[in-house]
């Protein structure tokens, strides 16, 4: 009985070595593909992350300043023609007082929470900045009412961003233009800037603009 012999084909070296080199480029596309969308998908995080932070600390300063210069006898100041002083109508951005063209980190303002005419307890309040921090506080009297510049002050005031951002920059600006006043002088600009702890790469910038309430109401 003849018995036929099959000849057993198989890959040369240099098909074999073509083969690897194919593969391990096909690899390291798949391979830089993935980074590319874990650090895309990163950033998208950290942006929407630095978004959040932001508008939390800008609807609580709008909030807060929105408030200032209201007094709960608001209807004796009607056609007083500003002769009558409003006792929580001093809004100060940092040593200047509002609507003098100034610019700084802090502001100082009060209103009236009690609604009883009458500048008391904890009715002036205090936003600014410090070691990358958003800060909140109260006092009684302007005088006493500090801008967070030291870590004895800090200890003492809310800290209101968040401990993963760091805010490199808070500008609060009467409404000016060239350093003199707008046309709309009971404006105030806000700016401020975000960038995540540990990665300062990435940042936000947000800016609004506050209308105060007339000095006299």
């Amino acid at each position: 009985m003849n018995l036929r012999k099959h000849a057993q084909a198989g890959f040369s070296l240099v098909e074999l070595m073509v083969g690897m080199t194919v593969g391990i480029v096909l690899m390291a596309a798949v391979v830089a593909l993935t980074v590319s969308v874990l650090r895309t998908n990163a950033e998208t995080v950290t942006v929407a992350k630095l978004t959040q932070e932001g508008r939390a600390i800008g609807d609580l300063i709008a909030r807060e300043v929105r408030r200032a210069r209201y007094s709960g006898n608001f209807r004796q100041f009607v056609g007083a023609a500003g002769t009558l002083p409003n006792q929580f109508g001093v809004i100060q951005v940092g040593a200047t007082n509002v609507p003098t063209a100034g610019s700084a980190d802090c502001i100082r303002f009060a209103y009236d929470a009690d609604d009883d005419g009458t500048l008391d307890t904890d009715e002036v309040k205090v936003i600014s900045r410090f070691n990358g921090a958003v800060y909140f506080d109260q006092a009684t009297t302007y005088a006493t009412a500090v801008c967070v510049t030291d870590a004895a002050s800090a200890a003492a005031a809310l800290r209101v961003s968040s401990p993963d951002v760091n805010v490199t920059s808070l500008t609060f600006s009467s409404n000016s233009v060239n350093g003199a006043l707008a046309a709309n002088p009971n404006r105030l600009d806000v700016s401020f800037r975000l960038a995540l702890v540990g990665d300062a790469a990435i940042t936000r910038r947000f800016d609004q603009s506050i209308q105060l309430r007339n000095p006299f109401l």
